[in-house]
């Protein structure tokens, strides 16, 4: 099962206000086909960031 969602809190010191997910979308692995799109970020999306840090690499070296 994959799980795709958006962190929805920063950290905090106060209980229960600390970083979370809010799923969007779940589905069998199968069916999901991961995919790094660097443009695909929802901060863009909704223009709060004019850019994002490159994608991070893989342990060999590759993209996720």
């Amino acid at each position: 099962v994959i799980t795709v969602g958006v962190v929805v809190h920063s950290d905090s010191k106060v209980a229960g206000h600390g970083p979370g997910m809010t799923p969007l979308l779940i589905a069998p692995g199968e069916c999901v086909r991961l995919v790094c799109r660097p443009q695909a970020n929802v901060a863009l999306v909704l223009g709060l960031r004019q850019s994002v840090a490159p994608p991070a690499r893989g342990p060999s070296g590759s993209r996720w």
